[in-house]
């Protein structure tokens, strides 16, 4: 019966969700971190340095703020979400983030637009350009709109026109454009769409000098 409310719950809790959100929370946590009594901030400790390479600020809090709802009978140690320890500890890690970054990337992030939106932006790109992908140069990634408007919690016009601003401003390049600037070639039957691949221009850490875990989810569209 105890089982049955838990699985009741965490459906109406996810069929609740935002479909952006409901997609960022099965890719990046339902398939990834299963609940533990008693471990709720053991959990959270975990998630958000790997999401926080992944998403904006705000979807990072929707979607750990998601995991808790889907499992509060089993969190029963936490009577309400602990949002100042989220929220200190996304201050912790963007502190962290500030001071990895080169004197070049510091020069360019401080020129970005003041709101925040442009700089996690840049932060999510970065991030990808990070992962090591055997069939793709280091600091290339593949990234589309609607991919960086999921993770930014955006419109798909905004990220585009991030994406525009960040090769002006010679952030990234494209290396070759996504199935989505090419439609009048239509794909064939059961081909999945590319998105575009982009470079990295800044310069990047060492191999040795990255950190080992890393939030890419690379051939989204």
């Amino acid at each position: 019966m105890e089982k049955f409310r838990l699985l009741q719950r965490q459906a109406d809790a996810r069929n609740d969700l935002p479909d952006s959100i409901r997609e960022l929370y099965s890719r990046y946590i339902g398939n990834r971190y299963t609940a533990k009594k008693g471990m709720l901030l053991e959990q959270l400790e975990i998630m958000i340095p790997f999401l926080f390479e992944c998403v904006s600020r705000s979807q990072l809090i929707l979607l750990v703020t998601a995991h808790y709802e889907m499992n509060q009978l089993i969190f029963t140690e936490a009577s309400k979400f602990p949002i100042e320890h989220v929220e200190a500890l996304i201050d912790e890690l963007n502190a962290q983030w500030l001071s990895s970054l080169s004197v070049n990337e510091k020069s360019i992030v401080e020129q970005l637009p003041a709101s925040d939106l442009e700089i996690e932006a840049f932060r999510i790109c970065r991030s990808l350009a990070m992962v090591e992908d055997v069939q793709l140069e280091r600091g290339s990634f593949y990234l589309g709109a609607n991919n960086l408007a999921q993770r930014l919690g955006e419109t798909k016009y905004i990220a585009a026109m991030i994406l525009e601003a960040f090769c002006e401003l010679d952030i990234l390049k494209v290396v070759k454009k996504g199935d989505s600037f090419q439609k009048e070639r239509p794909l064939e039957k059961g081909r999945r769409r590319k998105a575009t691949i982009y470079r990295w221009l800044p310069r990047l850490p060492e191999p040795s000098e990255k950190p080992g875990t890393r939030g890419a989810d690379r051939n989204q569209t």
